[in-house]
């Protein structure tokens, strides 16, 4: 049985109609079917972490480390999840043309070039990691000590000293 809600999700993406796919008319790349996986996969881990935020009417204050193509694909579906507000997104000075375009399309409230800013933000309460791999970790830390919630894509670290520093800074504080 298929899974319908990924199927018209990707009708809609791909601006192809839902019967050309169930009929095998149109075949989707791996590079797409990957596409729409980590979109599920990041909608989930969003909506876990606002189970974990839940109180009363709450929103999600989301600030950005990174400004590569998993930013890109976040950004595509972020309006669809409820209850989240763009706050911040930092990334590399070489990236601050391309920051720029995403505060204006996006409706973050500010944007560095510098990932201290982002850190003493006070109204950010969530730090989303879209950094190369090797940067994970400390990218994790920091933002821990700044007393933020993280969301790291995979993999988490390079290894699990690592994983296991972060899960013991987290439960500090």
């Amino acid at each position: 049985m298929p899974d319908y809600d990924v199927i018209i999700d990707m009708a809609k993406y791909f601006q192809v109609n839902v019967d050309e796919i169930l009929n095998g008319e149109r075949q989707v790349t791996q590079q797409k079917s990957r596409f729409l996986k980590n979109k599920y996969a990041i909608m989930n881990n969003m909506n876990y972490v606002m189970i974990r935020l839940k109180d009363g009417e709450h929103i999600m204050k989301l600030g950005i480390i990174g400004s590569g193509k998993i930013v890109d694909e976040l950004l595509s579906f972020i309006h669809e999840l409820d209850d989240i507000q763009c706050i911040h997104i930092s990334g590399t000075l070489r990236s601050q043309d391309k920051l720029k375009r995403l505060v204006q399309e996006h409706k973050f409230k500010h944007y560095s070039t510098n990932y201290d800013d982002l850190l003493n933000d006070h109204e950010v309460e969530v730090i989303y990691i879209a950094v190369p791999n090797h940067l994970h970790y400390e990218f994790a830390k920091k933002a821990l000590e700044h007393h933020k919630h993280v969301i790291i894509e995979k993999p988490i670290c390079a290894n699990t000293q690592e994983l296991q520093d972060l899960i013991t800074l987290s439960q500090q504080y």
